[in-house]
């Protein structure tokens, strides 16, 4: 490590990757968006652990929560699906509500799995500063 220069600044912030501004900068849109990417990278490395992170639990009954489990651990050991995010959008942000489109690929080798095209809407919610999904509704689904 060098010796500091004089006209050096005392800190250096903190900034997330790829991003010029200072973490407390970071603008809540980014934040927001940052959930959704969060919740399709974890998606595609069949991580569930980080998926369910991204779900608001307290928007769920228990047995809601341990359906989606359920329901995404079987996708995950049934299918090696290989998704492709094609655009993210902030439709909406007003307090603590924000609203996501996405438009994504899904495609897999095995053909029980129809490969396909679809748009998703994402509802999403802060509560104690993290941003979570409350629910997905898909738009459209195309067949590919």
């Amino acid at each position: 490590m060098k010796p500091r220069q004089g006209n050096e600044p005392q800190d250096t912030p903190l900034h997330l990757v790829g991003s010029a501004e200072p973490i407390a900068r970071v603008r809540e849109e980014d934040r927001v968006l940052a959930c959704v990417r969060s919740n399709f990278a974890a998606l595609s490395s069949r991580d569930l652990d980080a998926y369910m992170k991204t779900i608001d639990l307290s928007a769920h009954a228990p047995g809601q929560i341990d359906f989606i489990r359920s329901a995404m651990q079987a996708l995950f050991n049934r299918f090696e699906v290989f998704y492709a995010l094609e655009t993210i959008e902030l439709v909406g942000l007003d307090g603590d509500a924000a609203e996501v489109r996405v438009v994504q690929t899904a495609r897999c080798a095995d053909r029980a799995f129809q490969d396909n095209r679809s748009a998703i809407v994402h509802r999403l919610r802060k509560e104690g500063g993290v941003w979570r999904i409350v629910e997905s509704a898909s738009q459209w689904v195309t067949p590919i």
